[in-house]
């Protein structure tokens, strides 16, 4: 008899053996999906069914052809014997540490203990310099943040010049292979346009945020800056202006800005954190410090003009919100 577990919220005791899946242990509703329109509701009831038996059938005819034996059959007794066959097996799989787990704790942190135990896992980082060359095909098209770190860290000065080749690369290939796609819509699988999309911005915005980017399946995109064009009144870096965030620490970040325009200047807004959650508190150009006290700061370039600047910031310093900024009161 198996180890009950108590469910938080729920008055009696449920023992469970077996495999299910995670959400129904947790207290509450985690998801529902209610129409009471009866001309959505009855089409789509209908459809389930359809669906459910359609599969029911498919496995009783296996089962009347042969195709599958009864031995096959299990419930939770089954399962559970399933279960205990691995367990005697011992360890079986071994993956190694990933180190993305380890940049982005650090990274959200800025903890001496989780830098330490970056250190600790990884003390021989002369991999990181490299990535693997078909990231940008991947689901999602996530760019390892290892090579970034490593040029954060100043061990891996050509990161800049790796990132924007790869990322290059992989939207010409993912260009080729969407144009060369003859596939039948009625025959591909889910994933089939995963490596056909050219958009893979991940390591753009590494360079320009001083940040990992975001954790995938779901994780927030947390950074030191972001930016906004507040002449045209949106997100996003301005037209002609590259930035590259240079180094981050837990209340600094160094940045370069330049202005490849040759005939007009441009005024870049910088925000402290994605959801402008951090505070500006100084900036230092050219050796002199600025004191601040803003979300917000604007800068002027002018005509192919390049600026270094190190933006001192004090972190989580206010309630994050998705609210834009009053652009004339900067």
């Amino acid at each position: 008899m198996p180890s009950p577990l108590e469910i938080e919220g729920m008055e009696e005791k449920v023992y469970q053996i077996g495999i299910t899946h995670a959400l129904p242990t947790l207290s509450g509703v985690t998801a529902l999906d209610q129409e009471f329109n009866p001309f959505i509701s009855v089409p789509r009831a209908v459809e389930k069914t359809i669906d459910i038996t359609r599969l029911f059938l498919a496995g009783l005819g296996k089962l009347v052809t042969g195709e599958v034996g009864a031995d096959k059959l299990t419930g939770p007794i089954g399962i559970a014997e399933i279960s205990k066959k691995t367990l005697d097996r011992g360890w079986f799989d071994y993956k190694k540490p990933d180190p993305l787990y380890y940049i982005h704790l650090y990274y959200l942190s800025q903890s001496d203990e989780d830098l330490a135990r970056l250190d600790e896992v990884f003390p021989d980082r002369a991999s990181f310099q490299t990535t693997s060359p078909s990231w940008h095909a991947g689901k999602a098209g996530p760019c390892p943040p290892t090579a970034w770190w490593a040029f954060v860290e100043g061990r891996h000065p050509g990161y800049p010049d790796q990132m924007i080749a790869e990322t290059h690369t992989g939207i010409v290939e993912s260009l080729d292979r969407l144009y060369a796609d003859d596939s039948d819509a009625e025959t591909r699988e889910c994933y089939h346009f995963q490596n056909l999309n050219p958009v893979v911005p991940e390591g753009l915005l590494q360079m320009a945020t001083g940040s990992p980017a975001a954790m995938y399946n779901g994780g927030l995109l947390l950074t030191h800056v972001r930016y906004f064009d507040p002449v045209q009144k949106r997100p996003g870096l301005p037209a002609d202006v590259a930035a590259l965030g240079e180094r981050v620490a837990a209340d600094s970040i160094d940045l370069i800005l330049v202005n490849t325009d040759t005939v007009s200047s441009r005024c870049v807004m910088i925000q402290a954190g994605t959801f402008a959650e951090h505070e500006f508190t100084g900036a230092v150009v050219d050796g002199e410090e600025i004191a601040l006290s803003s979300r917000h700061v604007k800068i002027e370039l002018g005509r192919s003009a390049q600026a270094r600047l190190q933006l001192l910031l004090k972190r989580f310093a206010h309630r994050p919100t998705y609210q834009l900024p009053e652009w004339n009161s900067v």
